[in-house]
Parts: C-alpha cells; structure tokens; sequence
C-alpha cells in the first residue's frame, strides 16, 4: 500500500499584508517541498491543501525545514492517506 501524506493549512488570523507578501517571497524563492504530488489552495483565501509522497532522509528534513519557516504564517495538519483502491480489499478484509 502505497502511504501518502496530506497536510492541510489554514492562515494565521490577523497577518498582515507585509506578512502575505514575505510569504509569497519565500515560497517563490524557495519552491514546493520534496515529493510534492498536488498542491490546492482554498477558494476562500484561508489556507489550502498538500498531498505529498512519505519522505524519509534528507527529504524528510527538508521538508521539515520549510514547515518551520512556514509555521510562522501558518497552522498545519497533517495526515498519512491512500488511495481508496488500496483501502477497499482491507475494509473488505474486515467488514466482507
């Protein structure tokens, strides 16, 4: 079964548009983390969604390093997922 990953984000109440536009600097200059498969933002304006591969080793700590920088604009969640095809034969496992 194939792991994925999938944060979800929501924007801190009161930035300021300053802090808006240093966000969008850093993440332009520094670009999506490793392994990143879809990348949503919320119609809405206030956050968005990640789905992401499992990373392990440097790629873990990269990633890690951009969600600290990230953390001051931002609250996260994150949530290990599959796919519903693989899901299904073990809920059938189960509940068949």
């Amino acid at each position: 079964m194939k792991r994925l990953c999938m944060i979800s984000y929501t924007y801190h109440e009161g930035l300021t548009a300053e802090d808006r536009r240093e966000m969008v600097r850093m993440f332009a200059a520094g670009g999506e983390a490793p392994g990143v498969i879809a990348h949503y933002e919320r119609l809405d304006g206030r956050g968005g969604f990640i789905i992401q591969e499992e990373l392990d080793g440097q790629d873990l700590e990269k990633d890690f390093e951009q969600t600290v920088a990230f953390s001051r604009f931002m609250g996260m969640d994150s949530y290990r997922i599959t796919t519903v095809e693989e899901a299904f034969p073990v809920f059938q496992r189960v509940y068949g």
